[in-house]
């Protein structure tokens, strides 16, 4: 005798125990109701929107989806860590963010950086086209160098890089 909900999709949040990383296809061990593990070899697939790819903590949560009801083909969607999660996002705004505190935010005209350590631009070529300012808000400081400075060879300064960089 079928049960009721055999053969029905379902739809329910589970919780992250173990990720397997290494191979084309992210997989994860996931407990759902009643601690029920889920996925063929209690693995389940973790569906991931390309060019993005992220490892959530355990205890992150996220969606599983069992086709026709069939745990054994069961896929994990949108997985979240509730503890590392940034609140309070403006509407329309985006923030990459990590469990380390790093976050890339994308909210109103500005982009925002932030990491609690260092950040490291790597590339053969780094091009700023602007004012830069240093160790303060936008519109503060004076020029590292004015028009007229003299350099180390007594030549005055008359335009360069520096006059558009900004030291508090």
């Amino acid at each position: 005798m079928m049960s009721s909900t055999q053969g029905q999709n379902q739809v329910y949040r589970a919780k992250l125990q173990e990720t397997k990383d290494g191979d084309g296809q992210q997989m994860m061990r996931v407990t759902g109701r009643a601690g029920e593990q889920l996925g063929a070899n209690s693995l389940v697939p973790r569906i991931q929107s390309f060019g993005l790819s992220s490892n959530p903590p355990l205890g992150s949560h996220g969606i599983v989806m069992a086709p026709g009801g069939d745990p054994s083909a069961a896929v994990l969607l949108g997985v979240e860590s509730p503890d590392h999660r940034v609140r309070n996002v403006e509407i329309g705004g985006t923030i990459l963010y990590d469990q380390n505190g790093n976050m890339i935010s994308l909210v109103a005209a500005n982009i925002r950086i932030v990491s609690p350590t260092e950040i490291i631009l790597v590339a053969p070529n780094i091009a700023l086209d602007g004012n830069v300012y240093l160790g303060g808000p936008v519109g503060s400081g004076v020029p590292s160098s004015k028009e007229g400075t003299l350099d180390t060879a007594n030549h005055a300064d008359v335009s360069n890089l520096a006059t558009k960089v900004n030291v508090v």
